[in-house]
C-alpha cells in the first residue's frame, strides 16, 4: 500500500511540474514514474544490479535513442540530467527505514522535480536559442513605419527588434513581457525597442496594424513586406530577437525574459551590449 501510494505522489507531482511547463506535460511525468517503478521492482525481486548502474542507465537508453534520432534530444536533454537524481532519490527511499526518512525523501523529489522542470530546463532552452553573431557587415533591412515610411536606422542608437508574424500564438503571448523590458529601459534614450511584423501571404496590412497598435503597448511597432528582408539577418523562425548597433546585428536568438533564467536573458544581453 505505502509504494502505492507513493507512485501516486510522484505521478502527481510530475503532472503538476508538467503543467508548469506544458510542453513537458508528458514526457517528465511518465519517465520519472517508470524510473520509480522499475527501481522499485529490481528492489523488490532482489535482482542484483549495481543501483549506480539502475539509476543512470535510464538516461543513457534516453541518450542513445536521441544519438539515433529516434527521440529527439531536444525533448528528452532535461530528463537525461534529471533522471539519475529521481532514480537515486527513489532507491534511497526503498531502503529508508522511518517514516520520517520517506517523507524527506517525498518532499525532496517534488521540489527537485518543480526546479526541474522550471529554472533547469528554462536556462538549458534559452541557452540552446542563442547564436552567437560574427558579421561585421553593416544591415540594410527596410524597416516601414505604419504609415509606410522607411525607418533610418542611427548609428549612435541600440536597436532592439522584436520579430514576429499573425500565426505565431508565442510571438503573440510574449508581447506583454517585450512590454516589460521596453519599461525597464526606457531611461536609456539610445536604446529603441519595436516590435516588426513580417508579413506573410494572407496578412491584411491595415488589420495587422489595427491589431498590434489596439493592444497599447509601450514599443512601436514596424513593418517587413517581404520575408527576405528578415532572413538577411538571418531572421527564420519566430519569434526572434535581433538587437543591432552601429548598424551591425549583434544579437540574433530568442531570450528569456524571467529573472530567475540567468543563460540568454534579455535583460543581461541588453545591459552587455550597451557598454
Amino acid at each position: 500500500m505505502k509504494y502505492f501510494i507513493f507512485f501516486v505522489v510522484i505521478l502527481l507531482n510530475n503532472l503538476i511540474a508538467g503543467f508548469i511547463s506544458d510542453e513537458y506535460s508528458v514526457y517528465i511525468p511518465l519517465f520519472m514514474l517508470l524510473a520509480f517503478i522499475s527501481i522499485t521492482l529490481f528492489q523488490k525481486f532482489r535482482i542484483s544490479i549495481n543501483k549506480y548502474f539502475v539509476c543512470f542507465s535510464y538516461s543513457v537508453f534516453l541518450l542513445l535513442l536521441s544519438v539515433f534520432k529516434i527521440v529527439q534530444f531536444d525533448k528528452a536533454y532535461i530528463i537525461i540530467i534529471t533522471l539519475p537524481v529521481v532514480s537515486f532519490l527513489s532507491y534511497i527511499f526503498y531502503n529508508a527505514t522511518t517514516v520520517f526518512k520517506k517523507i524527506i525523501i517525498v518532499v525532496s523529489i517534488i521540489i527537485y522535480s518543480i526546479f526541474s522542470s522550471t529554472i533547469l530546463m528554462q536556462n538549458i532552452h534559452y541557452f540552446n536559442n542563442f547564436k552567437e553573431v560574427t558579421s561585421e557587415v553593416e544591415t540594410e533591412i527596410k524597416l516601414y513605419n505604419s504609415k509606410k515610411e522607411l525607418l533610418k536606422l542611427d548609428k549612435n542608437k541600440i536597436y532592439v527588434l522584436d520579430f514576429w508574424i499573425t500565426s505565431c500564438g508565442v510571438c503573440i503571448e510574449k508581447f506583454p513581457l517585450f512590454n516589460d523590458v521596453t519599461n525597464h529601459f526606457a531611461n536609456k534614450n539610445k536604446i529603441e525597442f519595436f516590435s516588426v511584423n513580417v508579413a506573410i501571404e494572407r496578412d491584411e496590412f491595415d488589420k495587422t496594424v489595427n491589431f498590434i497598435e489596439n493592444k497599447k503597448f509601450d514599443f512601436e511597432n514596424l513593418y517587413v513586406f517581404d520575408d527576405l528582408e528578415s532572413k538577411k539577418m538571418g531572421v527564420l523562425l519566430y519569434p526572434t530577437i535581433i538587437i543591432i548597433k552601429n548598424n551591425k546585428v549583434v544579437y540574433n536568438g530568442y531570450p528569456a525574459y524571467e529573472k530567475y533564467v540567468i543563460l540568454n536573458n534579455i535583460y543581461d544581453i541588453i545591459e552587455d551590449i550597451e557598454k
